[in-house]
């Protein structure tokens, strides 16, 4: 089932609930030059919930790059080939449970919230330490 908007309260159940997360990117250039160097923070959000991501944007754009350098997300670079993306998912069923496994284990090792934390007083105390 695909979802259209939802209510803010309902995000995460259904996240929890979905097989597969899709991220997607404009195509439109001028869309595409306003978040080449963006990150979206529900990046961060579909690797904690340990599903399959399904990434659709332009080369070049960070948040579609970043999930393919990592090898966290199926990843789409053009329209034309979304259609054969999915159908290798239906002929290979086993790749939603290898790239729910590679978005959890990512989130685990990169995305703790403590370690994130120190690392980002590290990075203040440094640049306090710079300007004095």
């Amino acid at each position: 089932m695909l979802h259209g908007k939802i209510d803010s309260s309902e995000v995460i159940k259904v996240q929890k609930d979905s097989d597969i997360l899709v991220h997607a990117e404009s195509f439109k250039f001028v869309d595409k030059l306003r978040v080449r160097l963006s990150f979206s923070t529900k990046i961060v959000d579909y690797l904690s919930r340990g599903k399959c991501i399904l990434a659709v944007g332009c080369l070049g754009c960070a948040s579609i790059d970043y999930l393919k350098n990592n090898d966290l997300a199926l990843v789409v670079y053009r329209k034309s080939d979304i259609m054969n993306t999915l159908l290798s998912i239906l002929e290979k069923p086993e790749l939603l449970n290898k790239y729910a496994d590679k978005s959890w284990n990512y989130a685990k090792r990169n995305l703790n919230i403590n370690d994130i934390r120190k690392k980002l007083v590290i990075d203040i105390e440094g640049l306090f330490l710079m300007s004095v």
